[in-house]
């Protein structure tokens, strides 16, 4: 079940830049595919009317690839879907969390106004 604090700040998120054009894009964890996450798209969509982007990338057994090939790879794919925002909400799921995060700082000019990690490790020693 997705929290309704979730949906509520996407939807004040919306809100308050109603002028603007924001998408939101999802990466899946590892093991997985990006449809396992069509219920959260369709949810989201539903609830906020923010559209979601699921990335079909390294996918399944694909997703074990090391992260320093996956984030060069998925990046200009990336690029591309936000170039169609102004704003874009970054949602990431177990390992699609770590590799958001690389996009993020691998990305110098990018319009991600909120980033949003899911069950993902996210500190440092």
């Amino acid at each position: 079940m997705i929290s309704p604090i979730f949906v509520i700040t996407l939807s004040v998120i919306a809100c308050g830049v109603s002028s603007l054009k924001v998408g939101l894009i999802h990466m899946h964890g590892v093991t997985e595919g990006y449809y396992e996450h069509n219920n959260f798209k369709k949810f989201v969509e539903r609830n906020t009317g923010i559209p979601v982007h699921l990335l079909d990338a390294y996918n399944y057994a694909a997703s074990v690839t090391p992260m320093q090939y996956q984030v060069p790879d998925i990046l200009p794919r990336v690029k591309k879907i936000a170039a169609q925002y102004d704003k874009v909400i970054a949602v990431g799921y177990s390992q699609g969390g770590l590799i958001w995060r690389a996009m993020i700082e691998e990305w110098d000019d990018h319009n991600v106004e909120l980033f949003i990690s899911l069950a993902s490790p996210q500190h440092r020693d």
